[in-house]
């Protein structure tokens, strides 16, 4: 089961809305609940049936629970817990991927973390399916495209070999790498989930190199449908750029101290990637009052004629 939990904090009046997607990319969209906070109210308003409300999506659940039951007039901000659960009896099939590995290969990753990037993705390679897609992009001072959107087959050993032979040097534009990734996987097979993987420590110091301006690349991929997902290396990543990489991009982050974490962590990232039953999840939230929803604060969240939507 996996497990995405975005919190939200909110002004004023709150009203969720759902849209959720069938692994078809079917929207539908289903009222979980709503929040109004009235100009009458003397000192506080209830959060009617909001502590903790569950509704049965078609292959999640969606589950909401607020910081507080009541919330006074003249406060301005609620926190609502949105959970989205992969449901355990959805109906899965194996769906094929087009995959990224982004590989920083800067100096900063000379010694055991470039040797732990290239067996991470040596072991990634190995484990895809065949008809899956491959597209392996490294960066430093710039970004290189190593394997350029490759449908797997039996023999790999070109691939492998490749891998094996990526080296370090330079500054560390990750933005490059991303970009370039993002623009290869825009042109994957229909069907095909895309995903992004980056091998870093974070250490970004060229092209977009803060945590915000990085976050903000992976939302966009996000919204056009590339999930992406981060691998930091070496005691020294940057885990605030590397965690905010992956949780703008709607995928998971690990961290691998070590080879021995290496095992696990492609286990689940791999589960993640074979086991989707929802696609281009949507949470709208909409004011029904003069209150008003402020997007200021919420990383990857659009403005709306009624408030704002998140993907």
């Amino acid at each position: 089961m996996t497990t995405k939990n975005l919190f939200l904090a909110l002004t004023g009046v709150l009203m969720i809305l759902a849209a959720v997607s069938n692994t078809r990319g079917t929207a539908t969209e289903t009222l979980l609940g709503n929040v109004v906070v009235s100009e009458a109210t003397p000192t506080s308003a209830s959060f009617p049936g909001i502590a903790d409300v569950t509704t049965a999506g078609d292959g999640v659940d969606v589950r909401l629970a607020a910081d507080q039951s009541r919330l006074l007039v003249s406060d301005t901000n609620g926190t609502l817990l949105v959970e989205v659960i992969g449901r355990d009896d959805a109906t899965i099939e194996r769906t094929p991927v087009a995959i990224a590995l982004v590989i920083d290969t800067s100096g900063s990753m000379a010694g055991d973390k470039i040797e732990q990037a290239r067996v991470a993705a040596a072991r990634l390679v190995s484990q895809l399916e065949n008809g899956d897609v491959l597209t392996v992009v490294t960066y430093g001072r710039s970004a290189a495209t190593i394997v350029r959107a490759e449908e797997l087959g039996e023999d790999r050993s070109d691939i492998l070999g490749v891998i094996r032979a990526i080296t370090t040097a330079g500054n560390t534009c990750m933005s490059c790498g991303m970009e370039v990734a993002y623009d290869l996987l825009s042109d994957a097979p229909a069907g095909h989930v895309r995903r992004a993987v980056v091998l870093s420590d974070g250490q970004a110091n060229q092209g977009i190199s803060s945590a915000d301006g990085l976050s903000n690349l992976a939302a966009h991929a996000g919204d056009a449908g590339t999930v992406t997902a981060t691998i930091g290396l070496g005691s020294d990543y940057n885990e605030v750029l590397m965690a905010g990489v992956a949780s703008a991009g709607t995928g998971a982050y690990y961290f691998m101290p070590d080879g021995t974490a290496m095992a696990s962590i492609l286990e689940r990232e791999l589960n993640a990637l074979s086991n989707t039953v929802a696609r281009d999840l949507y949470l709208t939230v909409r004011s029904d009052g003069p209150a008003r929803i402020e997007a200021s604060d919420i990383l990857g969240a659009t403005a709306t004629k009624d408030g704002i939507r998140i993907h």
